[in-house]
């Protein structure tokens, strides 16, 4: 973890690296959003104990998409926290078999068919 920011009262940013995390205390109850890459959960759960969070405490993880970065560490969050897992139908389908990725294309264009390539192929297919 390269830093734990704070970015509005009762939100923080987990700096990963190449990805991001964020941990926000809601209504009493601690979510993490985004669980970066499998291995980056020594990090966050180092985060949560720099707020004082007892990991035992997360209420939720959400998942924003399934791509490992931001779903890779989701199994080993959830044995060490016992949080709930929160995503779209269509993203936990792929968690499930641990599916890293998916030939969706967004929009079309020589941009976007570069970023996909330089930064979401390279990633691990399955985890």
């Amino acid at each position: 973890m390269r830093s734990l920011s704070p970015i509005v009262p009762g939100f923080w940013r987990v700096d990963l690296g190449v990805v991001n995390a964020y941990v926000s205390s809601w209504q009493d109850q601690w979510v993490l959003i985004d669980t970066g890459n499998p291995g980056d959960q020594t990090d966050i759960l180092r985060a949560l104990r720099q707020l004082g969070v007892d990991p035992q405490d997360l209420s939720a993880i959400i998942v924003t998409h399934h791509h490992p970065d931001h779903a890779g560490g989701l199994a080993a969050l959830i044995e060490a926290t016992g949080a709930e897992a929160w995503m779209h139908p269509a993203d936990a389908a792929e968690v499930r078999v641990g599916n890293g990725t998916r030939d969706v294309i967004l929009t079309s264009g020589l941009l976007n068919w570069t970023l996909n390539r330089l930064f979401i192929r390279p990633k691990p297919e399955r985890y």
